[in-house]
């Protein structure tokens, strides 16, 4: 008998053969996949650092895992106008399973800097993911988001709130509504005519004695300004209030006003309220409020204005004719 016939004839020897086709199946889609994701990912690196991009690096590899895929980025810079980020090593990720989605890790070196600061992180990542299907209204998702910063150091020139050095600073969240078409002030304000806002599910801060988990609602304003309400459960509240009035920060008065506005608006939670309040935090008129005390100034953001975009000319009154310049002559009135 021949091994065709065995195996056509024999169930062990049929279930063994199509296990192993099977398998084969298997690697050869994941092998596809993988090949595929590699693909589209390095044509989106490059897209992200054509000449005209803010993004450069010295020289880049790739590699991955079974689930993704990484590109890394040596000594990346991205640069945009006065303000700078760079690091030893970018690596971006991309998942074989959702080429919607999209996560960069910084390593060794993290620094970043402005027109008047200079800090570093211990570490930083960040993502987005499309949904599958573009948002049509403001109630739809148009993107999701992620950001982790650990170990902020901020220069001691700086004149902090609490102590130079922020231990976490993460939150995740959703821009609701049609995605721009731009970061620029006319794209914006499209999508802020058109109700768009963005949804903070999670928003965490460590920073010296303060503890604090929220969650809550931005927007802009008329001005393009960032206005936001946030329900935020704190602990550490007292000593960070004890810090900013000794920092200089905070006056007897607003100390007196937010430890009042602490028992008045604050809800306690847990087990007697062990774990301390939940309190409203707002962001209205380039200020953080807790309550109605400011704690400090945010500053003014301001959007690249549209490419190619003619400024709006004077409106100049048309020259007046002869006849426009003429005065009637005033007839006397007559004597009763």
């Amino acid at each position: 008998m021949s091994y065709a016939a065995k195996v056509l004839s024999h169930r062990v020897y049929r279930r063994r053969h199509a296990i192993f086709y099977a398998l084969c199946a298997l690697v050869l889609v994941w092998v596809l996949l993988w090949g595929f994701t590699a693909y589209r990912l390095n044509k989106l690196v490059d897209h992200m650092t054509q000449p005209t991009s803010p993004l450069s690096y010295e020289s880049r590899y790739m590699d991955g895992t079974f689930l993704t895929v990484h590109v890394h980025l040596e000594k990346p810079s991205l640069k945009q106008g006065s303000n700078e980020l760079q690091a030893g090593e970018a690596v971006i990720y991309m998942p074989v399973w959702n080429w919607r989605s999209l996560s960069t890790k910084l390593r060794h070196g993290i620094t970043g800097r402005t027109e008047t600061i200079s800090y570093s992180f211990d570490g930083l990542k960040f993502g987005v993911a499309m949904p599958d299907f573009p948002a049509t209204s403001s109630e739809e998702v148009g993107l999701s988001f992620w950001l982790s910063a650990l170990g902020i150091t901020l220069p001691q020139e700086m004149d902090v709130l609490l102590v130079p050095r922020i231990d976490e600073i993460s939150f995740d969240g959703h821009l609701m509504g049609q995605l721009p078409a731009a970061f620029t002030d006319v794209a914006i304000r499209a999508w802020n005519d058109a109700s768009g806002v963005i949804e903070i599910d999670d928003l965490t801060l460590r920073w010296g004695p303060l503890d604090l988990d929220a969650k809550g609602t931005v927007a802009l304003s008329n001005e393009l300004q960032p206005e936001a309400a946030f329900s935020a459960k704190v602990s550490g509240l007292e000593q960070a209030i004890g810090q900013l009035r000794d920092n200089g920060k905070l006056s007897e008065r607003d100390v007196s006003l937010l430890l009042a506005s602490v028992g008045v608006l604050g809800r306690q939670t847990g087990i007697a309220g062990s774990s301390g309040p939940i309190l409203p935090l707002s962001v209205q008129n380039n200020g953080l409020y807790v309550g109605p005390v400011k704690l400090m100034d945010i500053p003014r953001l301001n959007w690249p204005q549209e490419p190619n975009a003619q400024p709006a000319e004077p409106v100049v009154d048309a020259p007046s004719t002869p006849q426009q310049d003429a005065q009637p002559e005033q007839q006397p009135l007559p004597e009763e």
